[in-house]
């Protein structure tokens, strides 16, 4: 008999092991499941040539038509459509805060949303050549566990949520969109450098920062729930202003950046879906690179046709909503 199955359409999945609608389980008993979404196979496709390279140059070639073909809008592999149509009465209900969580239209924008991720993970995979994935707290990390922390959210402050994780990198890249102030951010948690007073950990930051854009908001933690923030236009001027008194130490630095939130439902430019994505893909490809000796983990929570080396150890900066 068959081991496994799997599915491939335009659906998205957090992993090849959930699967789009549900199933029975009880048929699942000898048999796997997964499911690949046609832009998956896209994305793994641009992966292998653009960062691993083919040295056969038949295989290349096929691989180089593949993707020409998917690529082609012609071809019926979507990429994203939009936020479905609720998705203007959800906007609108957050700010006016008449939504409900158990609204229809609320839960279908809260499982777009997780939709929308996965895509944003999977433009990032084929822009960094590494594997990019949602990642979910334990208390979420099953479909209806997710479905209603995002659905409580919406209701209660308007905002979607999601964290994924970059290799290599700081931490987590967590994105959020308020839906009330039409703001999308993203924020990086950076445990500062063992070494040295506050004035040398600020010092060492803003060397890092210095393709990063002048309205970065940056939070220096001192420990028992106290901090200091400026944007990174002032501490370029001032760097004095995140200088804490004596004897208090910066144990880490929150980074925040903010933009503005598209409002339209589809995927056209100036959409709420294109403000995440190009936010997030302009921001992590080009201003938030923070170079280190190595990863820290957050507490808690040549030719065409020749392999590419493995990109360099770096630390970025993302959000945690």
């Amino acid at each position: 008999g068959f081991e496994a199955v799997l599915s491939i359409s335009n659906h998205y999945v957090t992993s090849s092991t959930e699967y789009p609608i549900e199933v029975d389980r009880r048929k699942l008993r000898k048999v796997a499941l997964h499911h690949w979404s046609w832009v998956d196979i896209l994305t793994e496709a641009v992966v292998q040539k653009e960062h691993r390279g083919v040295s056969d140059p038949d295989q290349a070639y096929i691989l180089n038509e593949l993707i020409r073909y998917m690529s082609d809008t012609r071809s019926g592999v979507l990429t994203f459509e939009g936020m479905g149509p609720g998705w203007t009465k959800v906007r609108d209900g957050a700010r006016e805060g008449t939504l409900r969580k158990n609204d229809p239209e609320v839960g279908a924008v809260a499982a777009r949303w997780d939709d929308l991720i996965r895509y944003v993970g999977l433009d990032l995979t084929k822009l960094l050549g590494r594997d990019v994935k949602q990642i979910l707290p334990k208390e979420e990390r099953t479909p209806a566990a997710r479905q209603a922390a995002l659905r409580e959210s919406l209701a209660n402050s308007g905002v979607l949520y999601a964290e994924v994780s970059v290799p290599d990198t700081s931490g987590a890249l967590g994105i959020s969109a308020d839906l009330r102030t039409k703001q999308v951010a993203l924020t990086t948690y950076l445990n500062a450098p063992k070494e040295g007073r506050s004035k040398g950990r600020v010092s060492w930051l803003l060397r890092q920062l210095q393709n990063a854009p002048d309205n970065l908001t940056i939070e220096a933690r001192l420990g028992r729930g106290q901090s200091l923030a400026a944007s990174l236009a002032k501490l370029r001027e001032t760097p004095e202003a995140l200088y804490p008194e004596a004897p208090k130490e910066i144990r880490a630095f929150v980074l925040t950046l903010t933009r503005n939130m598209g409002v339209k439902k589809d995927a056209s430019k100036g959409s709420f879906v294109d403000s995440v994505v190009s936010t997030t893909r302009t921001s992590t490809r080009r201003s938030f690179r923070i170079c280190g000796p190595g990863s820290q983990r957050r507490p808690r929570r040549g030719g065409p046709h020749q392999a590419r080396a493995r990109p360099k150890r770096r630390w970025w900066v993302s959000r945690t909503p």
